[in-house]
Order: C-alpha cells, then structure tokens, then sequence
C-alpha cells in the first residue's frame, strides 16, 4: 500500500516575504520561521475542485514500533486553564471521553448545520490553498483568536525550500461547502498573511520516514489577516486548548499492556466523505477512536488511530476529552487528565488504500529537533513543550526574536 499525506495534496509550507520580519528562534532545535503571504488586495475565486495535500503511504506500522514515550519523551501538560475540565482515563488506565451531547454556545444560524456553527464545532473549519495556478484544500483549527494550526504539508512542500510555499491562504471557520472559499460559512472567511512553519520540514532535515511523508515536525501555524476587531474570536467563533508530551494518554491498563494509548476525536472535511453526494468534501466529519503513540523509525514521532477519512481532512485537529463537560454527581467519576478540547495533533498521513482505514499525525511535543520541556518568552510565559511550544512561542510570545502576537490580540 502506498501512503498519502492527509490534505488535499501532500506538502509543507512557511511563511517568507520581501515585507517579513526577519526573526528565527534563536535555540538549539530545529528552527522556527515565519513567511509573509503576498496581499495584492484581490480575492481568489479557487473555482472548480480543490485537490488533496494528503500524503499517502504503503504499509501499516508493525506492532513493535507502537509504544509508550520513554523518560526522555517528556512530562504531559497543556494550555488549559484550571477551571476547564474534563477527564480522559479511570484507574483501569482505559481512556475514554465522556461529555454532554449539547452545543457548547447558541448556533450562528438555524438550519441543517446549526451543530459546526456552534463551539466547539466553529473552532475547526476548512483552508484553501493555491500554489501557483493549483488549488488545493485542507482542514485546520483554531489555538487563538487569530491563530490557526494546521498541517506544514498543507502549506509547504517538503525540502523544497521558500519556493515551495503557497501563494495564498484562506481559512472558513465551521464551513459547509465543497469548494468556495468565498463564503461558504456561518460567520465568514479569513485570508492568511502570515505561515509559521518548522525550517527543518522545508528543508526536509526533520527526522522523517517515506520521504518526509511521516515526519516529527508536519505542524504549521497560520496567521489571519484583517483587523483585530474583526477577527474569528469576534464573530463568536472559539479556539481549543492544545497538549504536549501525549496529554491524555494513558500507560499501563491492564487492557492495553505497555502500549501508551488515548481516545480522541478527529475533525476534518475529507474530500471523498460528505453530508449528500453534492457536497462530499464540504461538510466536517467526525472520528472517534483510540489512538496510540508510534516510533516507526529512530526520532520520528507520530500517533495512529483508526479513521475511514481522506485527502482533504490534513491539518485537522486530534483532539482529547472533546465535548461540553458533564455535570457529575454521586455514584460517578470523572477520571484523571481532565483537561477539555485539546488538540494533541493534526492530521499528517493516510493509505493509497480505501480499505486500511488508519492515519497518523505528528506528535505535539518534545523530539530531537525542538527538545525543550518548555519554550518561554521574554515575559516568562511558558508556551508549551518540544514543536508545538516552539512554534506558539515564536507567533505569540513577547521578545524581539518572536512575532509577539499575543499582545496584539491575535493569541489566547
């Protein structure tokens, strides 16, 4: 079998301009940078249908390369603030989600898609890509109130340097159809200016596996343009907390031996799966399942889980403990690691093959490019661990090596 990334075609991307600013983390891992997005003022029409970015591969990995992070992988934490919560695993060690079927806020408008016009739901959407004279699509979710994360594959090609970056980026929170990106959602549509990407996944040194098709590092954030006022978080729209260092995931059931493992919820709009057969790749998807970490060669981390979804869906969130937290009362447990609605990954990689039905995405935290427990700015807020933590430190946090966007008003 082969292996496909998971967008609506494979590639990497960053962010670079005549107008850029001229920052890179200055630290020993593998490099963060940031590339301006041309605006000439006109709007893509992207007509027809979008391609998929999703890398694809042959063979499913062999049971001896899934296991548990080792000492060195890391201490779990997230972003989520204390009173947020929702539980993940009993003393069984087997990991589940329970929470609320309900909206988390009113719905933007009554109709057949009420549920993604409503948070948690609107905090994921659809992004459109052109590079050059192609058109390609891709899902991603929101992390701040202008920040979006989502697949490197989705915006870059792996180890083709700044030429193969896209030329333009279009982000449509809770969007519900197949390819438009000029509407085509309950609170709008937002074009990027500005991509942070690991510089290891452009220039294709990230520890990686099948030619940079499964990789430690295939996680970029996308900046929104606009003003500040008129960003997502003010049309209603939400952002999910993120988690580092397998958050969630629990070692040592007596069900799942050794194996380090975590029930998550994937989201995304794969181009072959739809609401009728008008609209397939324009109505978000859902996919339960558990999901366990995988080494499949030396460095390169990544999670599995089981999935029917297809090109298309690349750059969505894996989330744990996702939903409205449930009111518990006496007789019941809530559990441990209860954080609520984190992305622990994004959607990478999936199979040639319709019927293995299994992708990956890579790993949220430390691994040999970006090794740090912490990366903290010049105000001593620490952002997170290993890839994920570098790259919101970079876009959000405050120094003159960083993009400082959280004083601005585009981060949390």
């Amino acid at each position: 079998m082969k292996i496909q990334l998971l967008s609506a075609a494979a590639a990497s991307f960053a962010l670079f301009g005549a107008g850029a600013p001229a920052l890179m983390a200055a630290s020993a891992d593998g490099g963060i940078a940031v590339h301006e997005l041309s605006d000439d003022g006109k709007q893509s029409s992207f007509r027809g249908n979008p391609k998929s970015r999703l890398p694809m591969r042959k063979n499913p990995p062999r049971a001896n390369q899934l296991r548990s992070p080792s000492r060195r992988d890391g201490v779990p934490g997230s972003s989520v603030d204390k009173g947020r919560k929702n539980d993940a695993y009993g003393t069984a060690k087997w990991a589940y989600t329970t929470s609320l079927v309900k909206l988390g806020k009113k719905p933007k408008e009554k109709d057949q898609n009420a549920a993604v016009s409503a948070v948690p739901f609107l905090n994921a959407g659809k992004l459109f890509m052109r590079f050059g004279n192609s058109n390609y699509v891709c899902s991603g979710s929101m992390i701040g109130k202008g920040i979006v994360v989502t697949a490197a594959h989705c915006i870059a090609n792996w180890g083709q340097g700044k030429s193969g970056i896209a030329d333009e980026v279009y982000f449509i929170p809770g969007a519900t159809k197949r390819a438009n990106s000029t509407s085509s959602g309950p609170v709008g549509r937002w074009k990027a200016k500005d991509i942070v990407y690991p510089t290891c996944y452009i220039n294709g040194t990230c520890k990686n596996k099948s030619g940079g098709v499964v990789s430690s590092n295939d996680i970029a954030i996308v900046v929104l343009g606009g003003k500040k006022n008129k960003l997502p978080w003010k049309k209603g729209v939400g952002y999910y907390d993120y988690g580092w260092n397998g958050y969630g995931f629990t070692t040592g059931s007596s069900l799942a031996s050794s194996k380090s493992m975590a029930q998550i919820t994937q989201l995304g709009y794969p181009a072959a799966i739809g609401d009728t057969s008008s609209n397939r790749g324009g109505a978000m998807i859902r996919t339960d399942s558990p999901a366990m970490y995988s080494l499949e060669a030396a460095g390169v981390k990544n999670l599995v889980w089981g999935s029917s979804q297809t090109g298309g869906s690349s750059g969505g969130p894996e989330l744990v403990n996702f939903g409205t937290k449930p009111n518990y009362g006496p007789g019941s447990s809530a559990g441990s690691k209860a954080n609520s609605s984190l992305v622990i990954g994004v959607t990478s990689w999936g199979y040639v093959s319709t019927t293995v039905n299994l992708q990956g995405a890579s790993w949220f935290g430390q691994n040999d490019e970006f090794d740090q427990p912490s990366y903290t700015d010049g105000a001593g807020f620490n952002w997170g661990a290993g890839n994920i933590g570098a790259l919101m430190r970079y876009t959000c946090g405050k120094g003159s090596s960083y993009l400082g966007l959280q004083a601005k008003g585009w981060c949390r």
